[in-house]
């Protein structure tokens, strides 16, 4: 359990680092787009 605890942690923590920069990507791309248009 703890073994299984421990691992859906490190799955949350990782999730949670794509998804920011997921949306850094994100924002950065809208900002060049509204620069470049």
């Amino acid at each position: 359990m703890k073994r299984q605890n421990k691992n859906g942690a490190l799955r949350g923590t990782v999730s949670y680092q794509l998804y920011i920069i997921t949306r850094l990507v994100v924002n950065n791309l809208t900002v060049d787009i509204r620069a470049i248009t």
